[in-house]
């Protein structure tokens, strides 16, 4: 089963910087966020961040029919280029 990638490369950039952001103020930096809740959904959501830069697919995306690849033909290929 293929997963049709629907992120393009500078969207996967955008996506990692926000993990990066996220997960340390959520995993490591304890001083800002203070709420353990807090700092626990920035972890989770800056993962998902992460986890969908990897994967190349965003469930949201595909709900709402956004596609930020340049190879923007659906029948062609299932890869970005």
């Amino acid at each position: 089963m293929k997963i049709k990638q629907n992120i393009g490369m500078l969207d996967r950039i955008f996506r990692i910087g926000v993990f990066c952001i996220m997960g340390y103020f959520g995993f490591i930096e304890h001083t800002i966020v203070t709420d353990k809740v807090a700092e626990i959904i920035l972890g989770v959501f800056g993962s998902i961040m992460l986890l969908t830069a990897l994967v190349g697919n965003c469930p949201l995306y595909e709900v709402i029919g956004l596609n930020t690849c340049k190879n923007s033909s659906k029948e062609t290929s299932n890869t970005c280029t």
